[in-house]
Formats: structure tokens, C-alpha cells, sequence
């Protein structure tokens, strides 16, 4: 069995301890590791399978891009670095894109919460899932 890609935003990651029968008929082996996934169709010949990830590690790590995005352009603009009284940033959309960093953070902050999906169980690394 192949090592698992795990992430820190992965949802509900469990171990068995002993060999089970899940759902679609699969059989998870004693120390598999088994975790809920959704599975979404592409077009008529295609899907694609998702592990569900934890939706407050999304909206943190959502969070923190925007505002590590919103730092960098405070830095390019050099408003920390300014001994004047009142600063600027270097362009205007500069301007739009931290306010919109800022408010994206708080926004997110404010918002975490715990929806589900329509999921399925998939040992990992086994190459089986299922398709419910």
C-alpha cells in the first residue's frame, strides 16, 4: 500500500483496526487508512473524487493567504517604511487589492464553519473508492 497524501486540511482521517467492509463493498485493511471523500461527475465518461477537507482549516488557510497578499503589498508600497504622516500606496489597484486582502481575512474569520457534504469512505492508497 502506498503512503497516504495527507494534509493538514483533510477532514474525519481514521485508521481501522481491523480488516472491514465499507460501504461499497471495498474491503479496508486492518491499519488502512480511511477517510470520506465526495465524488462529482466531470462530463458522461468522467468524475473525480475529492477528499472533504475541514472547512475551517480552508477558510484559516484561505485567511492567512489573503493576508500574507495584503502584508506583500503593504511592504511593496513601503507604508511601514515612511516617515511621513500620511502614506500612499504605489497604484491604485494596489490600493483596492489590500483593502480587499483585509476585509477577505475578516471576512473569512468570521464565516468558519462545519457544512457537510455528501460523502463516501475510500481507503487511501488502495486504488479503490467508492461512488455512492
Amino acid at each position: 500500500m502506498e503512503d497516504p497524501d495527507n494534509d493538514w486540511r483533510m477532514e474525519d482521517v481514521h485508521y481501522v483496526a481491523e480488516d472491514t467492509r465499507l460501504s461499497a463493498g471495498q474491503i479496508a485493511l486492518r491499519g488502512s487508512q480511511v477517510t470520506r471523500l465526495s465524488v462529482a461527475k466531470i462530463n458522461k465518461k468522467k468524475t473525480i473524487r475529492i477528499l472533504l477537507p475541514n472547512s475551517t482549516a480552508l477558510f484559516l488557510n484561505a485567511s492567512r493567504r489573503a493576508w500574507l497578499e495584503a502584508q506583500e503589498i503593504r511592504k511593496a508600497s513601503k507604508i511601514d517604511r515612511s516617515i511621513k504622516k500620511e502614506v500612499m500606496f504605489v497604484t491604485t489597484r494596489d490600493s483596492f487589492d489590500y483593502l480587499v486582502g483585509i476585509k477577505r481575512t475578516a471576512t473569512l474569520r468570521k464565516s468558519i464553519s462545519a457544512g457537510r457534504s455528501a460523502v463516501a469512505l475510500s481507503p487511501i492508497g488502495s486504488g479503490c473508492h467508492s461512488t455512492e
